[in-house]
């Protein structure tokens, strides 16, 4: 079949807009194409989805989405969208949709749609962000013959299972009727295999990060009465461990060392935060900044020197990152010495005394050595940053993970063309 696409119209349907995606078969040879399944697309905290969607070479993405969120941000050209709006019922049927995944008729979560849209994307390959939406299109790719790479980041991995039964994809038959399914490091590829993905359909996908726009900066401080700056950056939930990071900084500052630590993000647990900075007296040297845009927060990382991420598994949900967060890349692109958790696959991110150190997850003391270690030494923090940098240029460049990222889309085309 030959033909090229582009969006022909903008058309109104109850709730928001609907674009229709049309060809000109005459004119052009048909690219290959991927439909990016996403649902909001795309809140701040999942820029790396974005990286994938809009660095593509050599297929030219469609994104599917219930609705759209953040426009200006992440402006894409092709997408077609059931409806606009704030996010709150969405969200509230997200959660819904997440604790009856694999049990509700698909009806439910606008099966109608994704089957309309996904035809009208022609796409040769369906990329599916998240395992629970993939355990919801299953019977959809299935029955248009699309080949599917399901992408797993994290609650997907750990807290649906845990709800669901830790054979929730393998008994709804996702991994029998997929191609290709990824996570983002060895610990969440080997957690996706014991959930009973075959070891030969499970395969790595770093995370990239546009090295073209966070160049290198070395840190040092100024003069010396300037004053070093650590960062958080993360939602306020138990896994990204902000309690005991707070609790940490207590304790340096208890030490007698002079810092400020500026905390951007939100989420359920602020109040929790700001009466842990009121009870150990931290009000003088810690600042929250709410949620920024993610160039707001590559401009925090610049100016500050230390980061820090004590990430933990959430004792009641068993919530874990599944990888590593995000945000430990961007500061190490950036030049910056890190501070983190053996959690997940953040050993593989973060080289334990080069660019960087861990301690166990819930050591507020070791935590505070570290940043106690790393604020007496500034002079380490060039030599550092630099083995920092040079890891995320090796492994998590977003040209060699566009590269993967499409070699993938081929393997899946070729898997499914095999197995017709």
């Amino acid at each position: 079949m030959l033909g090229s696409y582009r969006v022909l119209e903008n058309r109104k349907t109850r709730g928001g807009k609907e674009y229709k995606l049309m060809f000109d078969d005459d004119k052009f040879k048909k690219p290959l194409r991927v439909a990016h399944i996403k649902s909001p697309f795309l809140p701040f905290s999942e820029t790396f989805i974005y990286n994938y969607v809009s660095h593509l070479q050599r297929y030219t993405p469609i994104v599917i989405t219930e609705y759209q969120i953040n426009h200006n941000l992440f402006p894409v050209e092709n997408i077609i969208s059931h409806r606009s709006g704030n996010g709150r019922y969405e969200q509230g049927l997200a959660v819904f949709r997440s604790l009856l995944a694999g049990r509700i008729q698909r009806e439910l979560f606008m099966g109608r749609f994704y089957k309309k849209a996904l035809k009208e994307s022609v796409a040769d390959v369906v990329h599916i962000h998240f395992g629970v939406p993939g355990l919801m299109l299953r019977h959809i790719t299935h029955r248009l013959k699309l080949p599917v790479l399901v992408s797993f980041y994290g609650y997907d991995l750990s807290q649906t299972p845990q709800l669901l039964g830790e054979d929730v994809y393998k008994r709804n038959g996702l991994f029998e009727n997929g191609q290709i399914f990824t996570a983002e490091g060895n610990c969440a590829r080997q957690r996706l295999i014991e959930l009973g993905c075959p070891e030969n359909k499970a395969y790595l996908l770093r995370i990239g990060i546009d090295l073209k726009k966070n160049t290198f900066k070395p840190r040092k401080l100024l003069g010396t009465h300037e004053t070093p700056k650590i960062l958080f950056c993360g939602r306020f939930v138990e896994k990204k461990g902000l309690l005991y990071a707070i609790r940490a900084v207590g304790k340096v500052k208890d030490s007698g060392h002079n810092f400020s630590f500026d905390i951007l993000g939100d989420g359920p647990q602020r109040k929790a935060a700001e009466q842990l900075v009121s009870d150990l007296q931290l009000g003088s040297f810690v600042r929250f900044h709410g949620i920024v845009s993610y160039e707001e927060f590559i401009r925090h990382c610049y100016n500050c020197h230390v980061f820090l991420a004590p990430s933990v598994t959430a004792q009641v949900t068993r919530e874990t990152e599944g990888g590593a967060p995000t945000v430990l890349l961007e500061a190490q692109s950036t030049g910056m010495p890190v501070v983190a958790t053996y959690h997940a696959d953040i050993p593989e991110v973060v080289l334990d005394g080069k660019s960087g150190f861990l301690v166990p997850e819930r050591d507020t003391d070791l935590l505070a050595k570290a940043i106690t270690t790393l604020l007496r030494h500034p002079e380490h923090w060039h030599e550092m940053g630099e083995h920092g940098r040079r890891h995320i240029e090796q492994q998590h460049d977003n040209q060699k993970v566009i590269q993967n990222l499409e070699s993938l889309y081929d393997l899946a085309r070729e898997t499914q063309f095999h197995i017709k």
